[in-house]
Formats: structure tokens, C-alpha cells, sequence
């Protein structure tokens, strides 16, 4: 991002011109913001009582056997990731051209994985001792090809901002998947219920993604257009291996070293805290990475943007998490019955990862729209350093909470990178945008007192109940002084 402090003289008209846009941009992003925010509270809840009902109705080993079919599913996407989306949201002018070949692009590569995984299905099943994987595998493979298909359009939709649309597309292909998902597992009670619902919506929405978002598709390579794509896209190609390898090296750990069982647990375990700190913090990435697009040479209004968007992870993300992780023990008997019982601790733990990655996020993001992706790629790579030669050794000496305790931890190095990264683009007076998360780490380390005081002492049920009561004061007094200090600018902003 330039950020010169050397200005030419700048003309009246020029400074209406000025203002004239940075109402317009900011009350696109309003209202994007505003569909993003009821999408997500939407596409989530239904999210959240499917989940409740189909830990009701499978084993935890249906949702190991679906977790690690959709890990190798990801992993092999992962690695062959050609940075489209990104590339096309970045792209100052995208041409029709573009469009083509995006999705020329992904359908040979749809194609070629599909073929890859059908042959290689076995193979990867034997390495990870479960046989039943293989032929689970090969059918779920038709998955990539079916997304494949989606239109390239939609990548314009986020860069436009035009989040109706996309919502739209988002929601009713969650819908779809909730329907046939639920109706299967109430008649075959199996993993391939979760695949079937799976597989359907991905149908769906790559038929409705091309009237949710309309494009003339052919085969096109043209050279131009590829090399463009190319010289954003290999940077997010790199970050996203490093990605991939942190937050979904850890299944393949799991699974290996305590079975299909234990893998389900363990994703049960990382779906509320991935729900707070990942799903809800890509909604305001949805929104940042082409805010920060259109604003790159307006450095009062990123400082003013970046300072918003702390405060309000921070008011959102951090309390949320600290209440999943002082009341684990009675949410999770309570809403998916005692079989769960071993997620309680491993979901205690990646909360705090859940924060960690919340602030990542916003910090990606910026990065990211100020065309800095090479700093995510060095971040990761650190990351990635930390997770490897931790994640196997954390597993074999504690389970599911070592592999928990890896993956949070991983995530603090790569908090404090990511502040490290921010402050050598915009200078140390973002320093005061960083106040949340100082705030936050005193919350966590009163909400850390409280539970260890709830374990040392666990005969004492008044204890238990009076640490909780305490930590549930500490996220409520974080939340009233995040909201009393940017109340006033919400308003505001909102109103203008």
C-alpha cells in the first residue's frame, strides 16, 4: 500500500470529488456489511440446529469418517490452488476474458483431482488405517468436479460489494444442504448422509450460481489473462498450503492416532470456536479485502477502517468465546448429549485459538487489500513451522487436548506476526487500534484462573459455579467498554 506523506496541492473540486466517493464507498460498504452480517446470523443458526440434530441421530464416528474424507478432499484442493477468487477481487479492471478463463481453469482442474482421487483412494485410506475411507472417498471426489462448475461471476459479486446477491446464493444452497442432509440421516442413520446432503447442494449451487450471477462461459487460455490471474494468484497459492497445513493437518494427526471416534470429537470440538473466530470473521473479510482495494491511498481512512474492525472482533468474538469456554461443560451435554463429553476440554482450548484467528483475519485481510499478499505467505510459513513438529508429539502426550493446545498456540505466534506486519505498513501509530486485543488478553487470563480454580477443586460445586459467574462478569465488562467506546462512531457511520 503507498502510503506517501508527500501530497500534491489538492483543488476544491477535487477535494468534493474526493469526499463525494469516500461517502459512496463507505455506504457500500454499509450495506454490503449489512447483508453479510444477517447472512451469516442466518446461514449459521441453520448451521448450529443441524449440527444439534445430527449429533443426535450419527456416532461421532460418521463425523470422523465424513472429517477425514473432506480433509484429503481439501488437502488435495489445498495444493492445487490456483488463487482465483482472490486474483479476480484484487484485479483493478476484470475483463470478460478473465472471467473465461477462471473458469476454464478450475473446470480442467475439478477434472484432473477428481480422476486423481479416484485412483488414489485406497492408498490414502491404508495410510491412514481406515479402510472404510476408500470407497467413502471416491464418491466424494465427484464434490470438486461439481464445484468446479460454479460461475466465475460470483468472484465478481464480492468485489463489487453487491453482498444480496451473494448472500442469496449462500443461504439457499445452505438450506438445500440442511433439508437432504437432515431427511438422509433420519433414514440411513450413517457418515453417508452428511456426504449425500454434501454432494446435492454442491449440484444446486453450481445450477444456481449461474442465476444468481449471470456469465458467458467458454473455453478460453488466453495468455494475457492467465499471466495476470498468475502474478497475484501464485502468492495466495503458497499461503494457502501453509493454511491448509495448520488448520486441517491436525484431522489427519487425530484420525491417525485416535481413530475415526476420537476425529469426531475432535471436529465437534472445533466447530463452535472455528464458527466465532474463522466463519464469522470471513464475513468482515468478505468486505474488507475490496474496502481496503478501494481506499489503498486513503491511509487516515485504513487506520480509521483497521481500528473499527479490531474493536469489533473484539466486541463480538472475544466475549462469545470466553462464554463457550467457561460454560463447555454444561453447553455440550446439554445440546448434544453425553456421547460428546470428551469435546469439552479440546473446545476450552480452541477458544482461545478462536480469538487468536479472529484478529488474524482482520489483519489478513488488510494485508491482503493493501497488495501486500508476499506478508501472509511469510506469516504462514512461520506458522507452519510452529504447528508441524508440535501437532504429533502435543497429540501423543495429551490426545485431543494436546492437538488443541498445538493448534492455539500456533495462533498466537501468528497474532503476533500479524501486529508485526500491520505496524510495518501503516507505521507505529496503529498501535492504538491494537487496544482490544490488549484488553482481551486480560480477559483470557481471568477466564483462564477461573477454570483451572474449577478444576483444582471440582467436589466444590459452588466453586465451579462461582468461577464461571466470575469470567461471565469479566466478558460482559470487556463487552460494555468496547461498546461504550465505539457506540458513538457506529451510530454515526451507520447514520450518515
Amino acid at each position: 500500500m503507498a502510503m506517501s506523506s508527500n501530497h500534491a496541492p489538492v483543488t476544491s473540486g477535487e477535494a468534493d470529488s474526493v469526499a463525494t466517493g469516500a461517502v459512496r464507498i463507505r455506504h457500500r460498504v454499509l450495506e454490503a456489511g449489512g447483508w453479510a452480517m444477517a447472512g451469516f446470523a442466518v446461514e449459521k443458526g441453520i448451521g448450529f440446529l443441524q449440527l444439534i440434530v445430527l449429533t443426535r441421530l450419527l456416532l461421532p464416528g460418521d463425523f470422523g469418517l465424513m472429517a477425514a474424507s473432506a480433509a484429503v478432499l481439501l488437502a488435495i484442493q489445498t495444493f492445487s490452488e490456483l488463487g482465483l477468487e482472490p486474483a479476480v477481487i484484487a484485479k483493478p479492471n476484470v475483463t470478460d476474458e478473465d472471467l473465461r478463463v477462471a473458469w476454464t481453469l478450475s473446470v480442467i482442474r475439478g477434472f484432473v483431482l477428481t480422476l486423481g482421487l479416484w485412483g488414489l483412494a485406497d492408498v490414502i485410506a491404508g495410510s491412514l488405517r481406515i479402510p472404510e475411507l476408500g470407497f467413502f472417498l471416491r464418491v466424494h471426489a465427484a464434490g470438486v468436479l461439481l464445484q468446479s462448475l460454479h460461475s466465475p461471476a460470483l468472484f465478481v459479486l464480492l468485489k463489487q460489494l453487491d453482498l444480496r446477491r451473494r448472500v442469496s446464493f449462500d443461504l439457499s444452497r445452505r438450506l438445500v444442504e440442511s433439508a437432504v442432509t437432515i431427511g438422509l440421516a433420519c433414514w440411513w442413520q450413517s457418515a453417508w448422509a452428511l456426504l449425500g446432503g454434501q454432494l446435492v447442494a454442491f449440484l444446486f449451487g453450481s445450477l444456481l450460481s449461474f442465476w444468481i450471477a449471470p456469465c458467458r462461459i467458454r473455453w478460453s487460455l488466453d495468455r494475457t489473462a492467465l499471466q495476470s490471474l498468475w502474478s497475484y494468484g501464485r502468492y495466495q497459492n503458497v499461503t494457502a498450503w501453509f493454511l491448509f497445513t495448520v488448520m486441517s493437518g491436525g484431522d489427519f494427526v487425530v484420525g491417525r492416532l485416535q481413530g475415526v471416534g476420537g476425529l469426531g470429537q475432535y471436529q465437534l470440538a472445533m466447530a463452535i470456536p472455528t464458527m466465532i473466530g474463522i466463519r464469522a470473521m470471513s464475513v468482515i473479510s468478505q468486505i474488507s479485502l475490496p474496502t481496503y482495494a478501494l481506499m489503498q491511498k486513503d491511509r487516515a481512512g485504513v487506520l480509521r477502517a483497521l481500528s473499527l474492525q479490531m474493536s469489533l472482533t473484539g466486541m463480538l468474538v472475544v466475549p462469545s468465546a470466553m462464554a463457550v469456554a467457561i460454560l463447555a461443560p454444561y453447553l455440550v451435554p446439554f445440546l448434544f448429549g453425553p456421547a460428546w463429553s470428551a469435546a469439552v476440554e479440546p473446545l476450552r482450548v480452541l477458544c482461545l485459538f478462536a480469538i487468536a484467528a479472529a484478529f488474524c483475519s482482520v489483519m489478513a485481510a488488510f494485508h491482503c487489500g493493501a497488495n501486500r499478499p508476499e506478508l501472509q505467505t511469510k506469516i504462514w510459513a512461520v506458522m507452519c513451522a510452529c504447528y508441524v513438529p508440535t501437532v504429533i508429539p502435543f497429540t501423543i502426550a495429551w490426545g485431543l487436548v494436546g492437538a488443541a493446545w498445538a493448534l492455539a498456540l500456533t495462533f498466537l505466534v501468528g497474532l503476533g506476526l500479524h501486529l508485526k506486519a500491520t505496524v510495518q505498513i501503516l507505521g507505529v501509530e496503529v498501535t492504538s487500534a491494537f487496544e482490544p486485543l490488549r484488553w482481551a488478553g486480560g480477559l483470557v487470563a481471568l477466564v483462564g484462573c477461573g477454570v483451572a480454580l474449577s478444576q483444582a477443586v471440582p467436589s466444590l460445586w459452588i466453586a465451579q459455579w462461582l468461577a464461571a459467574l466470575c469470567g461471565l462478569a469479566g466478558v460482559s465488562v470487556y463487552g460494555w467498554h468496547l461498546w461504550s467506546r465505539e457506540s458513538l462512531r457506529l451510530r454515526m457511520l451507520w447514520g450518515s
